[in-house]
């Protein structure tokens, strides 16, 4: 009995081999059957176990007629493995670039000529001793309130500006109403005697780099010329050069000026600021003399002199003075008052 249950899972076996098989080979969609033996033969083998004391016979019976009956299989199908999809990350917000047209041939502007300054006529000129320059002498019948020196007059250099009268002494020939401002040109390397001397009106003069001399009685009562720029290139201040300009108010003396000339600020009754550089070596007779408001000076080191009066008025409280300089007489002989306080200037 046991070899007949034997050949009964055999035979299911080899039915159920044929059946893969067959059902491999139809499959047009790829699909795994799955093959489930149906009630009626789950229940057959079942008997067939518990019976195993029937009858022999009987038993062949069932084995051929399961051999040759067509058995009922369920078909399960199986789903295909669907792939997972990728998931794809939007991409980052990447800024466009621009684009940046390409510039076009701009034309290369052509120069465009500077405008010349149109220069005062009517001016006075002198050819110099030299042959290759000249020098205003005199405003002749110009009467421009602001006046321009040009730089070149008959094709050569306009160096200087000076004026003189027949006598010395006749200031009065040299009084000037009309004349406010002045510019001089980069040629100009000398302001002369008596330049804009008695110009009542004059309150500003435009200096250039090119200015070594301020002579004697360059500005000489300008009575309303207010601020003077001196350019460092200024070497000398003649006498009386600003003497008489009742309102200028400060000056600053460049460091290349070596003597301060007689006079040279005599009277500036409002002059209330004065600076002075190293490199001074020489403060003349009565240079700041009766400047009233001039209450406070320094004197650098480098000076070596200063002349009688040249503070005359005894008007500054406070000085400082090099050491070389420090004597009670030379205090009284300048002018300074007995209380004036005086320091030694080491720096």
């Amino acid at each position: 009995m046991r070899n007949a249950k034997y050949a009964r899972l055999v035979a299911i076996a080899i039915v159920f081999v044929l059946c893969l098989t067959a059902c491999g080979e139809k499959s047009a969609d790829k699909r795994q059957l799955k093959v489930t033996p149906t009630e009626s033969e789950s229940e057959w083998v079942n008997n067939a176990d518990s019976n195993e004391k029937g009858e022999s016979g009987e038993t062949q019976n069932k084995i051929t007629s399961a051999m040759t009956a067509e058995p009922t299989y369920t078909l399960t199908p199986t789903p295909i493995d669907t792939p997972t999809p990728s998931i794809t990350l939007p991409p980052t917000n990447t800024p466009t670039p621009t684009l940046t047209p390409t510039p076009t041939n701009t034309p290369t502007p052509t120069n465009t000529p500077t405008p010349t300054v149109k220069t005062s006529e009517g001016l006075e000129y002198t050819l110099n001793e030299d042959g290759k320059s000249y020098s205003v002498t005199g405003f002749g019948t110009c009467k421009d309130g602001n006046v321009i020196i040009p730089a070149t007059y008959n094709g050569k250099p306009v160096t200087s500006i000076y004026r003189t009268t027949e006598d010395e002494g006749m200031m009065d020939d040299l009084q000037n109403l009309t004349i406010v401002r002045v510019e001089l040109p980069s040629s100009i390397t000398s302001i002369g005697s008596c330049a804009f001397a008695r110009c009542d009106e004059l309150i500003s003069v435009k200096i250039p780099d090119s200015v070594t001399n301020i002579d004697t009685a360059a500005f000489f009562e300008c009575k309303k010329l207010t601020t003077v720029k001196l350019p460092e290139s200024v070497t000398n201040i003649g006498d009386f050069a600003f003497a008489y300009c009742d309102r200028l108010e400060s000056i600053s003396i460049p460091g290349k000026v070596k003597c301060i000339g007689i006079r040279a600020f005599y009277s500036n009754e409002k002059l209330s600021r004065v600076t002075l550089h190293e490199g001074l070596e020489e403060i003349g007779e009565k240079a700041f003399a009766k400047c009233y408001l001039l209450k406070s000076i320094v004197i650098p080191r480098s000076v070596t002199s200063i002349e009688h009066f040249a503070f005359q008025g005894y008007f500054v409280n406070n000085i400082a003075v090099p050491p070389q300089l420090c004597d009670v007489e030379k205090f009284r002989d300048w002018g300074l008052p007995d209380d004036c306080i005086v320091t030694v200037n080491e720096d």
